[in-house]
């Protein structure tokens, strides 16, 4: 998820809409001109089914859902194309706010890690389709999935975590050594697990993170257990990026896994 500032998000909203775009357009692209244009730079479907159609399905919306959904890196990258793509039309795509100078400053902070804004606390939250969320950042990992959540007993979440382990992604998950987990049905061995009991003279004080770092970059976090009965309950996540944060929950993991090695 690129982590684009309040600020600069109105900047790219009035470079991408200009006097003479109409409203729900971006420059002068058609819908199958813009699905070849992100596609050149990205090799990402923009007018993939389902994907990028969370705000609707017009043109400046499902640049709004991809900006939202994939990486600074990839972002950026657009962000410069579309800035170097505006130089060739005419003075009516050319927005009278801003230039195509503050696009590429932006997005070269895209690129560089700094979005200018504090990586602590950035971050989008999520209220519906959290599984479906989660298991979009786990298909976006590169290298690394941590996971510390107090009950897994969701299959479909655990099925994307073995494709990603076939890869040869480092997968590791701490969660709680109780009946819920035990007899979940799920083979955690094949993933480097540790299993935390709980602690204290009325065994009350029990793992409760609901946490996941991906490629020490990336923080899922809130209330929602990897379980199939939380599809079912109220419950919100957050996606965040940025390292300091992950580095902070990567920090909480590694004593959570120590305590579990320690058992």
């Amino acid at each position: 998820m690129a982590v684009i500032s309040f600020v600069d998000g109105i900047r790219i909203e009035d470079f991408l809409t200009p006097p003479a775009t109409n409203k729900g357009y971006i420059l002068d692209f058609s819908n199958a001109s813009l699905q070849k244009f992100i596609g050149s730079i990205t090799k990402i479907d923009i007018y993939e089914e389902g994907k990028y159609d969370d705000y609707g399905t017009s043109k400046a919306n499902r640049l709004r859902s991809f900006f939202d959904k994939e990486s600074d890196h990839v972002v950026g990258n657009v962000l410069i194309a579309l800035a170097e793509y505006q130089q060739t039309l005419s003075d009516g795509y050319h927005s009278t706010k801003v230039q195509a100078s503050e696009i590429v400053e932006i997005a070269n902070k895209l690129i560089q890690g700094d979005s200018g804004e504090n990586d602590v606390t950035a971050g989008k939250a999520y209220f519906e389709k959290i599984r479906e969320q989660i298991l979009n950042e786990i298909e976006k990992a590169d290298f690394t999935i941590w996971i510390a959540v107090a009950w897994f007993t969701d299959p479909i979440l655990f099925e994307s975590l073995l494709a990603k382990k076939v890869q040869g992604l480092n997968v590791q998950i701490i969660i709680n050594a109780d009946e819920i987990n035990n007899n979940s049905g799920l083979e955690y061995s094949q993933f480097e697990v540790y299993r935390l009991p709980p602690l204290g003279p009325r065994s009350m004080n029990r793992m409760h993170h609901k946490f996941c770092i991906i490629d020490f970059r990336v923080v899922i976090h809130g209330s929602y257990n990897w379980t199939k009965a939380a599809r079912y309950n109220g419950e919100t996540i957050e996606v965040s990026t940025g390292y300091h944060k992950a580095r902070q929950f990567s920090q909480e993991f590694m004593r959570l896994k120590l305590q579990g090695m320690n058992q």
